[in-house]
């Protein structure tokens, strides 16, 4: 007996697809509906974040040797870089404190001994400072002394009045008293180069080094003297 349904030609034409099809779709239908649906653990657990699997209990340590040797060449890389670090000061310090070796040599200067000493005027020039009221404008004459390195200095009230140091000692170094006329209209240029002779004295200022300073001019002597640039060194200072 034939169980297969026949199919007659307007079922076919008004649904478009055998009866086959239709069973297949059917039974496709079917398999879908009997898929299981993922349960509220599954989908918890799909959600939840990746974690290790393996327990805490077996994770296990370094090996004590392989700890030793990794502590082993920690410390050899810090004491290599401490003899870099010493070597790099030593260096440095080498530097900084290096000694530099001069030919100079200290040079003691002798006090000029008080006396009398041949002289010549070498330069006469002006005091260049700020003068308040009643102060006069002073000279300034530089002798070269016999026995002094350098010339000595000393200081005159610019001034050619009846007591003034000045007039005395210029007739000295000019050897001869100067008229009234000459007085008023005195040219100091007329005393460079001239011979004399200076008093040299010791002068103390305080607990300071006492310095040789010039005292007096006086009048050359009858028998000229050469002053002597040649001797040995003492120590001279002009007058402040």
């Amino acid at each position: 007996m034939n169980t297969n349904p026949t199919i007659s030609s307007s079922e076919q034409n008004s649904s478009g697809s055998t009866p086959c099809k239709k069973q297949l779709s059917f039974l496709a239908d079917v398999d879908v509906m009997k898929q299981p649906t993922a349960t509220a653990n599954e989908a918890s657990e799909k959600s939840a974040p990746f974690t290790s699997s393996v327990p805490a209990s077996s994770q296990r340590p370094l090996h004590p040797g392989l700890l030793n040797d990794l502590l082993a060449r920690v410390d050899l890389t810090k004491q290599r870089i401490k003899t870099v670090a010493n070597k790099t000061t030593v260096s440095v310090n080498s530097k900084k404190h290096m000694k530099i070796v001069t030919n100079i040599t200290n040079k003691q200067v002798a006090l000029m001994p008080e006396g009398t000493y041949a002289a010549v005027v070498k330069t006469i020039d002006e005091v260049e400072k700020l003068l308040k009221d009643g102060d006069k404008p002073e000279l300034k004459i530089a002798f070269t002394v016999a026995g002094a390195v350098e010339p000595m200095a000393k200081k005159y009230p610019a001034s050619m009045g009846e007591r003034s140091p000045l007039k005395r000692e210029a007739q000295a170094i000019l050897g001869r008293n100067l008229s009234v006329p000459e007085l008023q209209s005195f040219d100091t240029d007329q005393l460079l180069n001239r011979n004399c002779q200076v008093v040299v004295v010791h002068q103390h200022n305080g607990g300071s080094k006492p310095k040789a300073v010039i005292k007096t001019v006086l009048a050359a002597p009858l028998v000229s003297t050469p002053v002597a640039t040649t001797t040995p060194a003492v120590e001279t200072a002009a007058a402040a």
